[in-house]
């Protein structure tokens, strides 16, 4: 019997940077392709390249049959090039590939399904929320354009939904696709941690001065101001802690960080440290921390630093934001409200106070994520995607 060819070409709107024979990408999506590659003949990436290796652009492409697809380089296309671009590469490689998975909501949603529509077998899957992440109506010039910008996303949305597989990664999601849209879905999660990333399950000691981290984009709505707060108001409570901060910033942002910090008197307790590479290094900082905190106040659909912490066996803080109480609930991470020092303040101190509790969250969360590895997640997509 002849084998059943599975080529699949993946689109998101991450750029990638090509170097010789490999390429880079964006850890969060690197590790999943590389994953996707293991039940595929040939994957193709299909992305806006840039010539310069940016920090982010983290996760080096080894595997043999995966293959980068460019439609031009980010800065040197016009729109109507870009879409032009597209529209050929449709032409050329389509009949290459057996599955098409647009991963997003992304800018180019719409030309990528409209250029690749000959490939026989279409999904979509969301990877965050659709009420969270909605647009505000504003007056000024910026506020009316991404308005009107995430209303055609969403009209995009509904005409893609009509001919593909639909996805969400996370149960909340799907029941938003459904209430929003009408959209049905179904769930299939993402993540980044490999089964062998996790480290050997042990309850954690907290140190006497224990170290709170924070790792993402450092900007106002993860709630960065409110954490830096609550370091403060713990070291007058006689908890003190300190707060590594880990991921990019904008210059005036962190300049407006560390005013904050003097002004707070906890400059010498916070660190910065900066965009740190997915990987061995990455995952010792979580190890060493004694909680990780992601407080929040804006869209998310889950985020991986979740599992991340979760395979170093660190307790974990979040808020009940976007997709993440649809997948993880209170026996496995300490929930707070959005934009509250106050909570943030007495979810530390539960934590380090109540031995039994944070045993029970460090082992929960343990346990918990190892059903949501990234072999376990892409195993449930490439089932649901390929399946008669």
């Amino acid at each position: 019997m002849n084998k059943i060819r599975k080529n699949i070409l993946i689109h998101h709107h991450s750029l990638a940077f090509q170097e010789g024979n490999t390429f880079w990408l964006q850890s969060f999506f690197g590790a999943w392709v590389s994953e996707i590659a293991k039940h595929f003949d040939t994957v193709g990436v299909i992305a806006e390249t840039t010539s310069v290796k940016e920090n982010k652009l983290d996760y080096n492409i080894v595997a043999s049959n995966i293959v980068l697809h460019s439609f031009g380089e980010r800065g040197k296309m016009s729109r109507s090039e870009r879409k032009s671009n597209i529209v050929s590469l449709g032409k050329k490689i389509s009949s290459n590939y057996d599955y098409l998975i647009i991963r997003g909501i992304t800018p180019r949603q719409f030309d990528i399904y409209s250029a690749f529509k000959r490939i026989p077998r279409k999904s979509f899957l969301l990877v965050g929320s659709l009420i969270d992440n909605k647009a505000k109506f504003g007056f000024s010039k910026l506020e009316i354009i991404v308005w009107f910008l995430s209303k055609i996303r969403i009209l995009e949305l509904k005409k893609i939904s009509k001919a593909s597989q639909m996805f969400a990664n996370s149960p909340t999601v799907v029941d938003e696709l459904k209430t929003v849209l009408n959209i049905d879905s179904e769930f299939v999660p993402t993540n980044t941690i490999s089964i062998n990333d996790f480290m050997e399950f042990k309850i954690k000691e907290f140190r006497p001065n224990p170290e709170l981290l924070f790792c993402g984009r450092v900007i106002k709505e993860k709630g960065i101001e409110e954490l830096i707060e609550s370091v403060s108001e713990l070291r007058k409570q006689g908890i003190f802690c300190s707060l590594r901060i880990i991921g990019p910033i904008i210059g005036d942002y962190k300049i407006h960080l560390e005013k904050m910090c003097i002004h707070l008197g906890v400059s010498d307790f916070v660190i910065f440290q900066g965009f740190v590479r997915f990987g061995t290094t990455l995952l010792e900082f979580y190890r060493k921390a004694d909680i990780y905190i992601l407080p929040s106040a804006w869209q998310e659909g889950f985020p991986h630093t979740i599992w991340e912490s979760n395979s170093s066996c660190t307790p974990v803080i979040t808020t009940r934001i976007g997709g993440i109480p649809g997948i993880i609930s209170e026996s496995e991470v300490c929930f707070i409200n959005p934009k509250s020092v106050a909570e943030i303040t007495n979810a530390v101190k539960l934590i380090l106070s109540q031995k039994e509790y944070s045993n029970s969250l460090i082992k929960n969360g343990y346990y918990f994520a190892q059903k949501f590895t990234v072999e376990n997640c892409v195993m449930k997509l490439n089932e649901k995607m390929t399946r008669e």
